[in-house]
């Protein structure tokens, strides 16, 4: 089911993707590559956020408690194309989600590419949710990730089977880039490159294809899944999500007419707050 979110943008929404595409243009740059190139570090929480920082198997983990939904939890991973850290936007996302639910939310910052290749993240990440698990006994796990960390949270649902709801925030579904309707969008894409994708897709493959299901969902079956996705229409990324979403029955997409990529995490406005109302819902609603 394809939901439509047409409303007015935002100002400070307009503002700010204006003065990104305005700063995209005069650069002639995308925004990835402002970034992309930058040595990456794990970002500590701000002390207002009710955190513990901990390591399972040497991965950092952000733990966000509310300690009074007892019930669910949340594993979340961040986007950055495999190769990029996350950052405050995540944790803050997070937060604003845990005072609607008051779960407990567990953020991962799983090791980057080039350094570290699909299968041997995939596997990582296998072992932080089992252990991850053991705190959280007889509690539904929901997985979420945006763009790369979409990837990785469909990929390892399917290793749970007591995973069902899986939300998806501007996922990237398919490396192979291949969507004949990716280039048609490219010229209006700020943020990247259908090239800056492909380059980070190389180096995280190691030695899978680029449409092998473990690192292009697309191509998989999520038969016991129920797959919520929000994505903007200006997402480069986003021809892949209404395929992903028209060729299965299990998948709903909020699309949100005249947005970009990961818009959800500009700041804590109108659109964010739509999103988190909606992942609401669909916590409440799923038994």
């Amino acid at each position: 089911m394809i939901v439509d979110h047409k409303q007015k943008i935002s100002f400070r929404m307009f503002v700010i993707i204006s003065l990104l595409t305005l700063i995209s243009r005069i650069s002639g740059k995308k925004l990835w590559s402002f970034v992309v190139n930058k040595k990456q570090k794990f970002v500590l929480p701000l002390k207002k956020h009710k955190t513990d920082v901990f390591l399972i198997n040497g991965i950092n983990i952000i733990k966000f408690s509310q300690n009074v939904e007892k019930e669910k939890f949340i594993i979340y991973f961040h986007g950055g194309g495999f190769v990029m850290s996350g950052n405050r936007r995540h944790h803050n996302f997070i937060k604003n989600f845990n005072q609607k639910t008051n779960f407990t939310s567990y953020y991962v910052e799983y090791p980057l590419a080039p350094k570290n290749k699909a299968s041997d993240v995939i596997k990582s990440l296998e072992e932080v949710i089992k252990e991850i698990k053991k705190n959280e006994a007889n509690k539904d796990m929901i997985l979420m990730g945006d763009s790369a960390g979409g990837n990785l949270a469909l990929v390892l649902s399917n290793y749970f089977s007591d995973s069902k709801l899986v939300f998806l925030l501007s996922p990237w579904l398919d490396l192979t880039m291949t969507n004949s309707e990716i280039e048609k969008m490219e010229k209006q894409e700020i943020m990247f490159s259908k090239k800056d994708l492909l380059d980070a897709a190389h180096d995280y493959q190691g030695n899978l294809d680029l449409n092998h299901r473990l690192i292009s969902p697309i191509y998989d079956k999520f038969n016991n899944k129920q797959i919520k996705i929000f994505a903007g229409t200006e997402d480069l990324l986003f021809p892949d999500v209404v395929k992903f979403t028209e060729t299965r029955n299990n998948v709903d997409l909020h699309q949100y007419h005249g947005l970009n990529h990961d818009f959800m995490f500009m700041f804590s406005g109108r659109e964010q707050k739509s999103v988190i109302e909606d992942m609401v819902f669909y916590v409440k609603e799923t038994k």
